[in-house]
């Protein structure tokens, strides 16, 4: 009698989707079901059928468990996924209004300036963006000419040096106007 419920229980709490499964745990139950039934069975022998159902029920919960584990997996992984796509579509959406913004205060500041400086920068800006890339090379030789023009002593440097040469360049044109026109004799004929 004692068997007849085991099998109730394994009939009863098997998950559907387990159906080859249970075919298979009920044909080892109804075998071992059949060896015990006889009346010649002994305590001994009904009691070690007993245990093997026992062991097979537990065998069939492991493997439901795993099978829970390995859904909790992939449910995990599936969230994962969901919230890695809506934090780069976040993200995306970010970089897209900090460029409009940026755009805004551009045109805001373009409002600001005056006509004839507003016109020039509309005619330096090119019309396509072009992804412009400069070598190593480029970047350091960049970097020097604003270190260069940006230091002040060379900034002062550069202004007196062009002071004199604009003197010396006056000097010279006066005293170019001050001289008389020489003529060689040689030239006329008379």
């Amino acid at each position: 009698m004692p068997v007849c419920l085991i099998t109730s229980y394994v009939l009863f709490f098997a998950s559907p989707v387990d159906g080859k499964k249970l075919i298979g745990l009920v044909e080892q139950v109804n075998e071992t079901e059949l060896e015990v039934s006889s009346d010649s069975a002994s305590y001994k022998q009904r009691l070690e059928v007993l245990q093997q159902q026992e062991e097979l029920i537990e065998d069939e919960q492991e493997q439901e468990e795993k099978e829970a584990e390995a859904r909790r997996v992939k449910k995990e992984a599936e969230e994962d996924a969901k919230r890695e796509a809506e934090e780069k579509r976040e993200a995306e959406q970010k970089e897209k209004d900090e460029a409009e913004v940026a755009a805004k205060e551009k045109g805001q500041a373009e409002e600001m300036l005056p006509e004839e400086q507003a016109k020039e920068i509309k005619e330096e800006q090119p019309k396509e963006e072009v992804d412009v890339r400069m070598t190593a090379e480029q970047v350091q030789e960049l970097g020097s000419a604003l270190e260069i023009l940006s230091a002040k002593s060379s900034v002062i440097k550069e202004r007196t040096e062009l002071r004199r040469l604009i003197e010396e360049n006056e000097k010279a044109e006066a005293e170019e106007a001050s001289l008389p026109i020489f003529v060689p004799l040689c030239c006329f004929h008379s």
